[in-house]
């Protein structure tokens, strides 16, 4: 098992089912790497190694034996700790398993760790005032995103094949990019969310898998959704495709330079296979989108943290939350449910936007990220201080919480693009490494489709897989059994 590190799942699932090595050995393989990697990555806020061993033998599922982890989030275990990375939630306890967490176990999939997020899940690009950011495997003095920073790390380390993430502005799929792994964020509504407070966002909240290889996420997805085909289509040939190519990005300012060869390279591999790749893009009013987005999610932190306030008995105060949540908290108060329904419309017609368009083209490219993973000395301080809106968190004036919507929307979304959109829309949405940076880091494109199309989304990705592998490339943070 020297080669833990680099085999996917399904390999790993098959050598447990040939007999060639025992659940528990595979466990403990993931147990020694977690150990390994995680001191340089803050990866692991919660490590389950007793009771992933005592699991390893119910060998049930597709995925019997191999482990996993997830996230401090989404994900509830009975009977385990969940904070969502907050202190207003810490000693709390799942009553019950998450939806998506019975079908995983059912799979045989054995959780080892959980994994660090930011409070909430709130940001894509960044850590907790509580628990620190994640660090990156392959640039260890930059993030590894927010919340499927941590996931992700664990699994472009070596640590674990495979995981589960939320996607809410794209926080599993700027994961995947920034530490090279695949990220699919499915079709709203196509896998079960959880119970907590606030865990549906709006329908802009999906759960979706992490993992090294495209047939990994494929499989996942079928035991996500209790569906099969997913991966069918990783083998299946796949009919040529009209492919839309954008290298601008959907929302904020021009698109990184990397992420621009990124996506011109997958293009032209694409190209190769037989597809249509033709440069074009949706017609979207970017600025009423990001402000919808942001009012969505400022309303459904406010829900959350009134919700979980009712669950456990405390009263929420803005001395246990990080900044930025507490300001989202006050924004989210503020406003009306006309304003929400209006916040909804805007993307209900951006759905209809895409719609159309994805009648001319089966599938958008486009740069996963807006640039090069953050250094973690650049996010120090919280939204609020940065953005001169400290004097809110104490004296919430309705007029001056509105204008902070405005400036939140221009600095939140101008990190990450490309990504809430299909959260808005509920289009299903792929990201896969494309290349390694000059600088060192993986750079991911994404790969976007109608409603219900995770099949075409899957079947691409592996062509992609095959003409460009990824996993010949490995961190500088890495899991070394040998």
């Amino acid at each position: 098992m020297n080669d833990y590190p680099t085999i996917d799942a399904t390999e790993l699932a098959m050598r447990v089912r040939r007999g060639e090595v025992g659940p528990r050995d595979v466990t403990e393989c993931a147990v020694r790497s977690i150990e390994h990697v995680n001191p340089k990555l803050n990866a692991v806020v919660s490590r389950l190694y007793e009771l992933a061993t005592a699991k390893a033998q119910e060998l049930a599922g597709p995925f019997g034996g191999v482990p996993m982890v997830l996230e401090d989030y989404h994900g509830a275990m009975a009977g385990l700790p969940v904070s969502s990375t907050s202190r207003f939630l810490e000693g709390h306890r799942a009553p019950a398993n998450d939806p998506s967490v019975t079908r995983l176990l059912a799979s045989g999939l054995g959780c080892v760790a959980q994994a660090n997020t930011p409070e909430f899940g709130l940001f894509a690009t960044q850590g907790s005032t509580w628990r620190g950011a994640t660090r990156n495997p392959w640039v260890p003095d930059r993030t590894a995103g927010g919340a499927g920073g941590g996931a992700a790390a664990l699994v472009a380390a070596g640590a674990v094949p495979v995981a589960l993430a939320g996607d809410g502005m794209g926080s599993l799929r700027v994961a995947a990019s920034l530490c090279g792994v695949v990220g699919l964020k499915p079709t709203r509504g196509r896998v079960p969310l959880g119970v907590a407070p606030g865990a549906e966002a709006g329908g802009y909240g999906q759960l979706g898998p992490l993992a090294r290889s495209v047939r990994d996420v494929a499989g996942l997805l079928e035991v996500l959704a209790d569906r099969e085909g997913f991966i069918d289509a990783c083998t299946r040939p796949c009919p040529p495709q009209r492919i839309a190519l954008t290298t601008e990005a959907l929302f904020g300012e021009a698109a990184d330079p990397d992420g621009v060869a990124a996506v011109e390279r997958v293009a032209r591999l694409l190209e190769e296979r037989g597809h249509i790749v033709d440069i074009a893009r949706p017609s979207i009013d970017a600025t009423a989108l990001a402000q919808a987005y942001v009012t969505q999610v400022a309303v459904t932190t406010a829900v959350k943290v009134a919700g979980w306030g009712r669950r456990i008995g405390r009263k929420p105060s803005p001395r246990v939350f990080d900044s930025t949540t507490w300001l989202f908290v006050q924004i989210g108060r503020a406003l009306s449910a006309v304003e929400l329904q209006e916040a909804r419309e805007v993307a209900a017609r951006a759905q209809q936007a895409l719609a159309a368009f994805h009648k001319n083209y089966d599938v958008l490219l486009t740069a996963a990220v807006a640039g090069p993973p953050m250094r973690l000395s650049e996010r120090v301080q919280g939204l609020p201080q940065r953005l001169g809106l400290r004097v809110l968190r104490t004296a919430p004036i309705p007029s001056a919480l509105r204008r902070a919507l405005r400036r939140v929307a221009e600095e939140t979304l101008d990190l990450t693009p490309n990504t809430p959109l299909f959260n808005q829309t509920g289009q299903p949405a792929i990201v896969v490494p494309a290349l390694i940076a000059e600088r060192g880091w993986p750079v991911g494109v994404q790969l976007a489709s109608r409603l219900n199309a995770e099949a075409t989304l899957l079947s691409l990705a592996s062509q992609i897989e095959e003409m460009a592998p990824w996993q010949v490339r490995r961190p500088t943070v890495r899991a070394e059994l040998a």
